[in-house]
Order: structure tokens, then C-alpha cells, then sequence
């Protein structure tokens, strides 16, 4: 199931700042930081804010900084599931436009980066970084299904 994302991504220093204030007030208060979208705090849009947060990270355009303090507070800006859609999102539109997901690193580096990464994920393939094997963690049944809607060739070897 695609979340809905807010449109408006950016967040200015002064909302940054004023954002910073209230979840360091939450923090206070509550024990559970993972607000729901719709979560209203002394008339404040806590929960949009964190959607909002949420957005930036699956863009990656948050700094250092930004990720160290959410993750002080404990806050699970829930990258991964995240960005997996985020990313879907755009590899839909790239189908839309050219019809097929032979993306190359010159077009899309990202994109074509984490195309890659879902044919491994397909395969369940183990990877080498850094000495040590790690294994992707396989897609679920939607997740193919949804690769499969914008016809992803599996087997890359494969010519259009």
C-alpha cells in the first residue's frame, strides 16, 4: 500500500526550528514519538510535521544534523518502507514517460541504483560490501506485483 506523501516537502529554517522546539517538548511528554498524520498537539500539526520530516528522508534531503536529532529523540522516520515506495514513484513515472526501466547511470543514477538493487532483492541473491555477505531482504508479494504493473525486466542480461 503507497503512503500518501505530503506535496509540500521543504520546510523552512524558521518551521525547522519551531519543529525542533515542539518535539523537544513532546519529548517531555510522551514516551511513543511516532505520530500518526493526523495527530494535533496545543494546536500544533505534530503528525503533519513528522510526515513532512518523514518526505525530506525518503528525498534525502536531510542533513546530518537533522537525522542525529531525530534519532536522539527516538523518533523512526521509517526509511526503509519509505523510501521503497518513494523510489517506486519514480521509477513509475520514468515507465510513463519512456515505457520501459532500462534506466542508465546518466539519466538517473539513483534510480537505475535501486532498480538494480529490487532484480537482486527479486533473486534473493547475497551481496559482498566490506568483507562480510549480507542478504537483501526479499521483496514482498506486493512489491513484485507492483514492479511487475510497470513491467521490470527481472533478468537484466535481457535485451528490450
Amino acid at each position: 500500500m503507497a503512503a500518501n506523501y505530503p506535496t509540500k516537502s521543504v520546510i523552512s529554517s524558521s518551521d525547522w526550528q519551531k519543529m525542533e522546539s515542539v518535539f523537544r517538548r513532546l519529548k517531555t511528554v510522551c514516551l511513543d514519538m511516532n505520530f500518526p498524520i493526523d495527530y494535533v498537539w496545543q494546536n500544533i500539526p505534530v503528525g503533519e510535521y513528522l510526515e513532512r520530516v518523514r518526505q525530506l528522508r525518503c528525498e534525502e534531503k536531510l542533513t546530518h544534523d537533522q537525522m542525529r536529532f531525530f534519532d536522539k529523540l527516538d523518533i523512526d522516520l521509517q526509511y526503509r518502507e519509505r523510501h521503497w515506495y518513494y523510489m517506486y514513484e519514480r521509477a513509475k513515472q520514468y515507465y510513463e514517460r519512456y515505457g520501459h526501466l532500462s534506466v542508465s547511470k546518466k539519466e538517473d543514477y539513483t534510480l537505475q541504483k535501486w532498480i538494480g538493487s529490487q532484480r537482486q532483492k527479486y533473486y534473493e541473491g547475497p551481496r559482498k560490501r566490506k568483507n562480510r555477505m549480507d542478504r537483501y531482504s526479499p521483496l514482498s508479494k506486493e512489491q513484485m506485483q507492483l514492479l511487475e504493473d510497470i513491467e521490470i525486466v527481472w533478468d537484466a542480461s535481457t535485451k528490450l
